[in-house]
């Protein structure tokens, strides 16, 4: 290389006031900027945004189904159709505040995520056990989103631990 290529290797020829990568990396090594969210928090999140919606459907589903085939009580088939929307509304609610406070760091949104979660994690559970007639469906799909939810619990616990290390 010749000493010219040497000093202007920040530069190219092509557009010489715009650096390249190599000057714009960072080149501090301070422990300030510490990373503290979550990519498996991430990970389970991002997997329940397309597994959820599709238990959403399946139950609806499975409920005309077992509405058309079985006999219920009068107040019950009503009341886990209609529980199935504030679901939803928890679902979306708890799946945002999850991004949100993974990826600002901030710890509010996860303590409510938290909270949102047991919600979710009984509404598996409903679905899964309590409702008035079970079938096997209903519980391999809803033991399908008590893994997500559990994890998403379990990753949620240590990214607020981190959260509260990084913070002192």
């Amino acid at each position: 290389m010749s000493k010219k290529q040497i000093t202007t290797v920040g530069q190219t020829k092509q557009f010489p006031a715009y650096p390249t990568a190599i000057q714009t990396l960072p080149t501090s090594t301070s422990t300030s900027s510490h990373i503290s969210s979550s990519l498996p928090l991430q990970i389970f999140l991002f997997l329940n945004i397309y597994y959820y919606p599709l238990v959403w459907i399946v139950t609806l589903g499975l409920l005309i189904y077992k509405g058309y085939v079985f006999q219920y009580a009068t107040s019950a088939f009503p009341l886990e159709v209609f529980a199935l929307f504030p679901w939803a509304g928890i679902e979306a609610s708890r799946i945002f505040l999850g991004y949100k406070g993974n990826k600002t760091e901030d710890m509010p949104p996860v303590i409510i995520f938290i909270c949102l979660t047991i919600v979710a994690c009984i509404a598996h559970l409903f679905y899964m056990l309590w409702q008035s007639y079970v079938l096997f469906f209903d519980v391999i799909l809803n033991s399908i989103g008590l893994v997500f939810i559990v994890g998403e619990l379990i990753t949620s616990g240590i990214l607020i631990s981190n959260l509260a290390r990084n913070k002192q």
